[in-house]
């Protein structure tokens, strides 16, 4: 009896184990494009586009550019057409879609779309979303697929003012409004300058940090 106790516990803790995972994962690049187009106008463009191609929303945050679809599960088609596998190889059974839109300028957003699974995406769907955007904008355009590669980018430790410190890695430096960071947790954070005490590169840890 104990021993068929302890089984049934480590099942269950690999279950749970493979669900958080889920919730936690996040690819190793992100599928991006600049739209001619304001942050508002985009994020009902892409929501639309999330709609029209038949996703659940779990999460629309207006105001800090992200949507987030509920997960969908994984059956042998999906798992061929998106993960070039079949679905008994397949680790996890399900998957979700975060999307972030970064404001550039008045007239250019950037938008990133993550699909959050154990599996290695192809980028069909993220393409295929990108372009679904471009078409509810009304543009003409195709967008190719571009990725960040987050390997090369440096791990970096922010101080706000708040006395919370975040960690993740920088994605972009350039502008002036946001610090982009993508969290070890899964998804972007777009931090405003306004609340940065400082930040500190991973590797220059020992010197003063940046403002």
């Amino acid at each position: 009896m104990k021993q068929s106790t302890l089984l049934i516990g480590f099942i269950a803790t690999l279950l749970f184990t493979g669900c958080a995972q889920l919730r936690q994962s996040t690819p190793e690049s992100l599928a991006t494009h600049i739209y001619n187009s304001p942050s508002e106008r985009l994020f009902e463009a892409t929501l639309a586009a999330l709609q029209s191609e038949g996703f659940t929303i779990a999460q629309a945050d207006r105001e800090r550019g992200i949507l987030q679809t509920q997960p969908v599960d994984i059956n042998e088609q999906t798992a061929l057409a998106l993960f070039d596998k079949p679905y008994d190889a397949c680790n996890c059974k399900a998957f979700s879609i975060r999307l972030t839109i970064v404001p550039l300028s008045d007239t250019h957003s950037q938008l990133h779309v993550a699909l959050l699974s154990n599996e290695t995406s192809n980028g069909i769907l993220e393409q295929t979303l990108l372009s679904n955007v471009a078409v509810k904008l009304g543009g003409n355009e195709t967008p190719t697929l571009s990725k960040t590669d987050i390997s090369k980018a440096p791990i970096v430790s922010v101080s706000l003012k708040d006395h919370s410190v975040v960690e993740g890695y920088l994605l972009d430096d350039t502008q002036r409004a946001y610090l982009r960071l993508k969290l070890k947790s899964g998804g972007i954070m777009h931090i405003e300058r306004s609340d940065i005490e400082r930040y500190t590169l991973a590797s220059e840890s020992s010197e003063a940090g940046r403002n």
